[in-house]
């Protein structure tokens, strides 16, 4: 952990932006990638030298993420991961009115206390991954020819045989485009990546290539009602392999 703890530090600190930190706390984002011009909060990132580790810090309007080298013994360490969320005003949570816990429900802003305790641990356990997923892209001794070689092997999908991924040749510019900073969150459909690749035909129905929703580096994701209906969203494995 010791030789790998200072590279982890400086990918983040130099790697993840505010639009990043938003998306691990669970802020949308745009397609375009950028804070949204009516976000009228603060996001900051620092990093602490204390007698038991390093921690590095990334906050948006009171609520963090850290990561921590913390225990190092002589049997192992640990690399902890950890999301707090003080402020419940910027959280939202899938309930009714308050008083009427057989009315519609809605996104409304989280209670203090208790009440919302499971939607709290929720959404810090959702942002911790996305946090620790993030470093899949930093930089290791992993040659290109060893991250690739499992996506040039054919798959099974639903009983039949499909086609490898090819990177560095025909999937190149697909795989470029589900590795944009909008997709980690709320994963990507179809006519997300038609967007992309025909603007102007976006909104035209399209039964098209199934490929990437076959690999065995995606999986499909579904949610609630309010939120979008289902996608695809790619596995820590992947984000290594595409970075």
């Amino acid at each position: 952990m010791r030789p790998l703890y200072p590279r982890l530090v400086h990918h983040g600190l130099t790697t993840f932006s505010s639009p990043d930190v938003m998306r691990f706390l669970g802020k949308p984002i745009p397609l375009s990638g950028q804070a949204p011009k009516r976000f009228s909060g603060e996001v900051v990132s620092d990093l602490r030298h204390r007698e038991e580790g390093v921690c590095i810090k990334h906050s948006v309007n009171g609520n963090s993420l850290k990561l921590y080298d913390k225990a190092f013994t002589v049997v192992g360490s640990v690399l902890r991961a950890e999301a707090t969320v003080p402020n419940a005003d910027d959280v939202r949570v899938y309930r009714p009115k308050e008083g009427a816990p057989e009315g519609a429900r809605a996104w409304r802003q989280m209670r203090r206390g208790i009440a919302d305790l499971h939607r709290r641990a929720e959404v810090s356990r959702k942002a911790a991954e996305r946090y620790r997923e993030a470093f899949a892209s930093g930089e290791e001794d992993t040659t290109l020819e060893e991250l690739i070689r499992r996506l040039a092997q054919p798959r099974p999908w639903r009983g039949r045989r499909v086609r490898t991924l090819r990177p560095l040749a025909d999937d190149r510019t697909l795989l470029q485009a589900v590795s944009r900073g909008q997709f980690p969150l709320h994963g990507f459909r179809n006519r997300d990546l038609r967007g992309i690749f025909f603007p102007r035909a976006a909104k035209t129905p399209c039964h098209g290539s199934q490929d990437h929703h076959r690999h065995a580096d995606s999986a499909p994701i579904h949610r609630p009602p309010t939120d979008f209906d289902g996608g695809m969203k790619i596995f820590a494995g992947g984000k290594e392999s595409m970075s």
